[in-house]
């Protein structure tokens, strides 16, 4: 086991590949369970090099120390040289000793999560870890994660958003609560994917954006492209209409296509933190509105819609009866 561990140590280091190395090859593929002890290790190497890059371990600290004590005097080209060994030393010992630990799943590499909500009637702008900027509109939560062993920037997202997402070589993935995933690399879009509605929206405004439905359904946008996926019939499609429409909250503006009392009271019970209730049914699909609001309060909105239809409204406390 130790001479594995020192040989496994060795080709991870220099990133040969295993055709390179035909005894080690021949070890691999002569069983299942060599493959799942090589991977094991992989693994543990990846690990290795996590807990360096988070200064868990400064390897020219520990040189310095140890340069001192036998007293050699080295070049500085010498001492990089060997503070490298030092730290293939470290990671050739993890390797010996936790070895059987991910047979029992005693060793992992944790993803750090970072949470965040915005309440009903409020919004708030957030820059993550890695730079992306995010505005977040009413009753929005998103978890963000790095996953270390695969490189991704990893989202959880349920709400309306505005990303500009920062550019790096690692995927920016935006999983969405009904499965729709979005993969970019560095691009400006809005998201609008609450879990209570039966379709999502996105559009693009700078750089590329992949989307993949559960049923591996890909469709791909450019700048200026919109898409919406249903989640009731599962399709996913370009959706017509002018970008600002669907990025007129970020204003305060509430563009209306064509759209139902029902849609309407949605948005404003989000954007305001109220209760509404349509009085009857058939008044939730009957009436629809087409224009622009741009009201400072609920009130005002709702005598602004009393204007455009005939309907009437009433007030108590945090709850609206439209009749």
């Amino acid at each position: 086991m130790k001479k594995l561990g020192i040989k496994l140590v060795d080709h991870f280091y220099t990133g040969s590949e295993l055709r390179e190395e035909p005894e080690l090859e021949e070890w691999y593929k002569s069983s299942d369970e060599n493959k799942l002890i090589y991977e094991n290790y992989r693994r543990i190497w990846l690990g290795c090099i996590e807990l360096a890059q988070r200064k868990k371990f400064n390897a020219e600290i520990a040189w310095t120390n140890i340069n001192k004590k036998i007293s050699v005097q080295t070049t500085t080209k010498r001492t990089i040289h060997n503070a490298v060994y030092v730290v293939i030393g470290m990671a050739a010992s993890l390797l010996i000793t936790l070895g059987l630990a991910f047979y029992t799943n005693m060793f992992f590499i944790k993803n750090e999560t970072l949470q965040l909500s915005t309440s009903l009637g409020s919004r708030s702008s957030i820059v993550l870890p890695d730079g992306t900027s995010v505005t977040l509109n009413a009753g929005t939560h998103l978890e963000y994660s790095y996953d270390n062993l695969n490189k991704i920037r990893d989202v959880k997202f349920d709400g309306e958003g505005y990303f500009e997402v920062a550019k790096n070589r690692n995927p920016f993935i935006v999983h969405t609560p009904n499965g729709l995933k979005l993969k970019v690399l560095g691009t400006k879009f809005s998201l609008t994917a609450y879990s209570k509605d039966k379709t999502i929206k996105t559009t693009l405004v700078e750089g590329k954006v992949e989307l993949n439905t559960p049923d591996n359904k890909k469709l791909l946008l450019i700048p200026g492209q919109m898409a919406t996926y249903n989640d009731a019939t599962k399709e996913l499609q370009y959706s017509n209409g002018q970008l600002y429409q669907n990025l007129g909250w970020l204003d305060n503006k509430l563009y209306l296509d064509n759209t139902s009392l029902q849609e309407v009271c949605t948005i404003l019970e989000r954007w305001y933190n109220v209760k509404i209730i349509i009085e009857k049914d058939e008044l939730s699909n009957k009436i629809h509105y087409t224009g622009v609001l741009r009201e400072e309060t609920i009130v005002d909105v709702l005598d602004a819609l009393c204007k455009l239809s005939e309907i009437r409204y009433q007030v108590n406390g945090k709850a609206i009866i439209i009749k």
